[in-house]
């Protein structure tokens, strides 16, 4: 199965960023990823996002920073993106 990318990632930031206000450090955490995997690769995928989420669960000590990021990854594999999307 490969995965799909998003050149731009627009779609996806536009995504993320209408997100209720109630998760606005999810919002920042996830537009983060975006962007750093696109400064990376040029491109992002949903498996670009879970591994720069899990990488800085790794380096976080902090309870409620950690729960954040946890709060992340169940967003991210809730959303249904387009098959075309990611």
């Amino acid at each position: 199965m490969q995965e799909r990318t998003i050149p731009s990632g627009q779609e996806l930031l536009a995504c993320f960023e209408s997100m209720d206000e109630r998760f606005e450090d999810e919002k920042r955490v996830f537009c983060t990823a975006v962007r750093e995997s696109l400064a990376g690769s040029g491109e992002v995928s949903r498996r670009a996002i879970i591994f720069c989420i899990i990488g800085e669960m790794e380096n976080a000590t902090d309870p409620l920073r950690l729960d954040v990021l946890r709060s992340c990854l169940e967003i991210l594999v809730s959303i249904n993106f387009e098959p075309d999307v990611l």
